[in-house]
């Protein structure tokens, strides 16, 4: 009887550590998947942002700036949310940004941005390592005090007026063509006024 009671106690031992070992293994997992599931959402999100950033620039450089806020600000979120591994990825991201911000013009910008997003993306599908991304921040490393240089600054500053001038003569016109039409009209009216008279 002995034997079988030490048979079932071992037997019993045996099951509770493959249970433990499963238990383990499953959250082990579950953490893994989701830590992958938070990273690719927060991919997306810079991707997603990047090409909104491209659409705005699009639409003239007046509404890309606050695209380029927008990128800015999720970078924080990046990086907390990218395992330390991958570290070397955001800071690769916050360079480009800064190198965005840097483009005299918006058609350099959108190059730019295309390349953030594309690199971004080989590296989601595994196509890029993040050994990349290390060794492009050991040749261009990011600058936490860098500001464009005031030549940038003022063609940045010189195409927004450009688009603003644009902008304003086109409504100018609108407005010029709509106030003479409108006289035209009022003429019309007086003049058949004074004919029923």
């Amino acid at each position: 009887m002995e034997a079988t009671a030490y048979a079932s106690a071992i037997a019993a031992c045996v099951a509770v550590v493959v249970t433990l070992a499963l238990y383990w293994y499953s959250v082990h997992r579950e953490t893994q998947a989701s830590a992958k599931r938070n990273r690719d959402a927060m991919v997306e999100r810079v991707i997603a942002t990047g090409e909104t950033y491209v659409r705005k620039i699009a639409r003239g450089p007046l509404q890309s700036r606050s695209a380029q806020l927008e990128l800015a600000l999720l970078l924080p979120r990046l990086v907390s949310e990218l395992p330390a591994e991958d570290g070397a990825v955001a800071r690769w991201v916050a360079r480009q940004v800064q190198l965005v911000s840097a483009q005299p013009t918006s058609k350099r910008a959108v190059r730019e941005s295309v390349n953030i997003t594309s690199k971004l993306i080989e590296w989601k599908q595994g196509k890029a390592e993040t050994a990349w991304f290390v060794e492009a921040n050991q040749r261009d490393p990011f600058d936490a005090g860098y500001r464009p240089t005031l030549s940038v600054r003022l063609r940045q500053a010189g195409e927004v007026a450009g688009h603003s001038a644009v902008y304003t003569a086109a409504g100018m016109t609108v407005l010029l063509a709509g106030w003479t039409s409108i006289r035209a009209w009022r003429a019309d009216l007086n003049k058949q006024g004074e004919g029923a008279q």
